[in-house]
């Protein structure tokens, strides 16, 4: 049995074309000819470079992407909210300091993912944007403290959790170096 497109595949069914030795011998010449002439031997040698890179991208690197990606933009528009809705004026600092930096990251980690080949979610996880609406129903002391309880502690607690992850396991190497070079940042807050 032989996986359809492969060189090794198309070859015998070239030679299986063939009833006689010396056809096979000029029908598998002239298939080798062609297989050269169209490719498909280099890519055969190297299949890798015809995966796009996302697919070469660990499912352990891949998830990791996906869900700083979730939590960037649910930390950014969460953050938004509260500079705009907050009663304390160190929350809305809080919140204003947060949109700028989890803008920053969120710009660096879909610069890295393009460099992979790979497509980052363009919304937030369905249980961030319930959060987010249930978090838009508070007001005043109680959305001050539902949004440093959620955003500020929980949310953080889980991103450095698997930043440290990542730092310590990605396969990937740039995405290994991303994830030790924001670690300290997300530590700071």
């Amino acid at each position: 049995a032989c996986a359809a497109g492969t060189v090794h595949c198309i070859f015998a069914q070239c030679l299986a074309m063939t009833t006689t030795t010396s056809w096979k011998t000029t029908i598998g010449s002239a298939c080798v000819v062609v297989l050269l002439a169209t490719g498909s031997v280099a890519e055969a040698l190297d299949s890798t470079a015809a995966e796009p890179l996302a697919i070469r991208l660990a499912g352990d690197d891949r998830a990791f992407i996906r869900q700083s990606a979730g939590a960037g933009i649910f930390e950014v528009e969460a953050s938004k909210l509260a500079a705009q809705k907050a009663q304390s004026p160190e929350v809305r600092k809080f919140a204003q300091m947060l949109v700028r930096q989890h803008t920053a990251v969120n710009a660096q980690l879909k610069t890295l993912a393009e460099d992979k080949s790979y497509t980052l979610p363009l919304q937030m996880p369905g249980a961030k944007r319930s959060t987010l609406a249930s978090l838009s129903q508070s007001s005043g002391a109680a959305f001050d403290a539902a949004y440093l309880r959620q955003v500020g502690i929980k949310d953080h607690k889980s991103d450095i959790k698997h930043f440290e992850t990542a730092a310590r396991s990605a396969k990937d190497p740039d995405l290994k170096t991303w994830a030790g070079k924001t670690l300290p940042s997300l530590k700071e807050h």
